[in-house]
């Protein structure tokens, strides 16, 4: 199986508040997601948490790779090319704990491949799913 866009059921949503995970773009707040995009053979979580108002274009996620936190900053650039939007994605910090490291990329590759599933917004609805599925999704990391 491999990541999907999935609206959380009300189970896993409690499930997933019980843990109080700090919020990557405001630690004073703790986690509670209704959606998230998810391979579940891999154990890999990916949330958006936070877009930054001062700074729009940055966007706080947190990765949950097999159980291990890991707190992200990206930049964001929305374009379009031959009528195809095209979604590009910048690292800017990613957490650094020591026991990520020789992690690192594993814990890459499996963000790559969650971005390209969440695409514009990883919302599993109609019709935004179709947006997301629609998008090109590029790396400049």
């Amino acid at each position: 199986m491999a990541f999907v866009n999935e609206m959380m059921t009300p189970e896993e949503v409690k499930e997933f508040a019980s843990r109080k995970i700090p919020n990557p773009g405001n630690p004073r707040f703790t986690l509670d997601p209704y959606r998230w995009t998810i391979d579940r053979n891999e154990n890999v979580i990916l949330l958006k948490t936070l877009q930054d108002r001062e700074e729009p274009f940055y966007c706080y996620f947190l990765l949950l790779w097999k159980e291990i936190p890991v707190s992200i900053r990206l930049g964001a650039a929305w374009n379009e090319e031959n009528n195809c939007p095209i979604r590009t994605w910048n690292l800017i910090s990613i957490d650094s704990r020591v026991q990520l490291k020789e992690h690192r990329t594993e814990i890459g590759q499996s963000l790559k491949d969650a971005l390209r599933v969440y695409g514009f917004d990883g919302n599993p609805r109609e019709p935004f799913n179709t947006i997301n599925k629609g998008i090109k999704v590029e790396f400049k990391f």
